[in-house]
């Protein structure tokens, strides 16, 4: 999988079971909804949280969640196969978690230093070593991260879905799927991610349709 141009490890769940690689990378990693259910209308509050575990301090650039509904339809028409894709919203949320974590500067800042009157150097060359400043090599902010210390972090978060969305729906032919995916994004390294899925009912306004206003009751 690749966000942003970075490639990512999955870690499913919901009704995806399958789970790759937690030992090395977090002890636990996955999104609860408040609803046990998993079930909503259209227009109705997503609330929730994004829980994080782990055994031993972890590198994290952010955390980062994304609500998503789309719908796709395949089918064959002789020997080719079609398909057919429709994203009804897709969000993106900086959780803002890291921010109050502890940058890491131990490896932000490496020092070269060239210490003056070098004797050693001196008697080698026979000369008087040269004067030189120490000098400093900076990495980038960005790709710097924060430290994650160990212990159970969670971080809440609520959504409004839209209004008018399709019921979920899964078919021999094509399904419309609602997620939300959790992202651990990592410095100089893949990132973590995690799915959880939800089940959505369409509200269907009759206000809104032709050709039942046309008839008084």
């Amino acid at each position: 999988m690749s966000i942003g141009g970075k490639r990512s490890i999955s870690l499913t769940k919901g009704r995806e079971s399958s789970v790759v690689g937690t030992a090395k990378l977090l002890d636990r990693f996955e999104i609860l909804l408040d609803n046990i259910e998993e079930v909503y209308f259209a227009g109705q509050e997503i609330t929730g949280k994004v829980v994080i575990e782990c055994s031993e301090p972890k590198q994290l650039n952010e955390v980062l969640l994304e609500v998503k509904g789309r719908a796709r339809s395949y089918w064959t028409q002789s020997r080719k196969t079609c398909s057919a894709n429709e994203a009804y919203f897709c969000e993106q949320f900086n959780t803002t978690y890291t921010h109050k974590l502890p940058k890491n500067y131990g490896d932000e800042l490496k020092k070269i230093s060239v210490c003056e009157d070098n004797k050693q150097l001196n008697d080698l060359q026979q000369r008087p070593t040269a004067k030189t400043s120490s000098s400093s090599v900076k990495s980038d902010p960005k790709k710097l991260g924060r430290t994650l210390p160990p212990g159970v972090h969670q971080i809440p978060f609520s959504y409004t879905l839209p209004k008018h969305l399709p019921s979920s729906f899964e078919g021999d032919y094509g399904f419309v799927r609602y997620t939300c995916r959790a992202i651990c994004e990592r410095p100089w390294d893949f990132d973590i991610v995690c799915f959880r899925a939800f089940t959505v009912i369409g509200i269907e306004d009759l206000n809104y349709e032709a050709e039942v206003r046309k008839y008084s009751f």
